[in-house]
């Protein structure tokens, strides 16, 4: 979706979204998203909420007020704490599941550390190999074409484990894989009784009693 004129953040234009806008995380909400060893009270927090929080900090509690932390501070100092220094590389390294992602444009990474207003934004996204051109339109109108090198990955995609029926089965994630579900195929609707699964026993047997593979091997 294209968001021209209707944020105050960076949007980024590529191939790879197919020129559609897209907006940019800042690196505290891209940490806190992929960060599996977040608090248990904020792994289920919607995006909604985590969107500019770390611009508004929470009103500091009244002096001898020990009340426990809000959820709002606590998401807060979660996000701050993702600005300390290595802490963006570490969560990387521990959260993706590749073992060298790529960084394009990584002397932005450089003014993340840096004290003062200076917001620094990203977008993970999977691209391939080769040349790669960009374009980044920022709140005032302005917009920048930049190119990058993509390398090429060797490193095999990481399989998942899917549920499928009563056992787990390893697939390639790029793999979409299709199960049979009675209820919302053609046989929702067929009506089964104690003589289905000998009949198909019977088809089963009666099928291969007529096959002739001997007369076409060689």
């Amino acid at each position: 979706m294209s968001f021209p004129g209707e944020t105050d953040r960076p949007i980024l234009y590529s191939e790879a979204n197919k020129w559609h806008g897209q907006e940019l995380h800042t690196v505290s909400e891209f940490c806190f998203i992929i960060d599996r060893r977040k608090p248990a009270e904020l792994q289920e927090l919607p995006r909604s909420e985590l969107k500019d929080c770390e611009f508004h900090p929470p009103l500091p509690p009244e002096r001898g007020d020990h009340q426990p932390k809000t959820l709002s501070q606590k998401l807060w100092d979660q996000l701050m704490h993702y600005k300390k220094t290595q802490v963006l590389r570490d969560v990387i390294n521990k959260n993706l599941e590749f073992r060298d992602p790529q960084f394009i444009n990584t002397q932005a990474l450089c003014l993340f550390h840096m004290e003062g207003d200076i917001t620094t934004y990203v977008l993970p996204q999977f691209l391939k190999a080769g040349r790669f051109s960009y374009v980044i339109e920022y709140p005032k109108g302005e917009f920048y074409f930049h190119k990058a090198l993509v390398h090429y990955r060797k490193e095999q995609m990481p399989l998942k484990l899917v549920d499928v029926g009563e056992c787990n089965v390893q697939r390639d994630p790029r793999i979409q894989l299709e199960c049979f579900d009675r209820k919302t195929s053609l046989f929702a609707e067929w009506p089964e009784d104690a003589e289905t699964a000998t009949r198909m026993e019977k088809a089963c047997h009666h099928d291969l009693r007529n096959l002739h593979f001997a007369k076409i091997l060689q």
